[in-house]
């Protein structure tokens, strides 16, 4: 439960398909979480085409026909945003996570239950991103070994951090 790697900001969903790959492929093929709902529908499938070969599924069988089918990426629910929050929760509370990135850190500070119990992760990205962390970490295998080159000119990853920057800012955009 070691925070190896951050990046924050806005950018398009295929654009960020192709940084998570990059990032990927660097940490050997890394299990990527990907939240599937709305937007996060165009990464997933972006992911699924490049052929990346490491991405969360789970099995999901009709209550009806009892088929079974494979959904990729994390669906958020009332009921799996609680999972992962608790998940969350035990890393901490058990000092298994190390967390090397102070603006998690200072919005983890903000999340709360409202008065009707539910809890509002609206705008706070770096915590859905932590707790889908934990929860890839509980249900994958990932004792497999790291080795990772020397960052060069010539065997960096597949996108340059400054050009996806580039192609997706926004004037008025701010970046952390």
């Amino acid at each position: 439960y070691n925070q190896v790697a951050k990046w924050h900001g806005k950018i398009d969903p295929d654009i960020l398909a192709y940084l998570l790959i990059a990032l990927g492929e660097y940490y050997n093929n890394a299990l990527l979480i990907v939240e599937s709902n709305n937007m996060g529908h165009t990464t997933v499938t972006k992911l699924k085409n490049e052929g990346y070969p490491r991405l969360y599924k789970e099995v999901i069988e009709d209550q009806q026909t009892k088929k079974k089918s494979i959904r990729y990426g994390w669906y958020t629910t009332e009921r799996s945003k609680i999972a992962m929050l608790n998940e969350g929760i035990a890393r901490l509370r058990d000092d298994d996570a190390k967390i090397n990135d102070g603006a998690l850190i200072s919005q983890m500070g903000t999340v709360s239950r409202g008065e009707n119990g539910n809890v509002e992760l609206n705008g706070k990205d770096r915590v859905v991103a932590y707790c889908l962390y934990c929860m890839g970490r509980k249900h994958y295998d990932v004792t497999v070994a790291v080795k990772k080159p020397k960052l060069n000119a010539e065997n960096g990853p597949a996108i340059d951090e400054h050009e996806v920057w580039e192609r997706s800012r926004k004037k008025g955009d701010l970046f952390d």
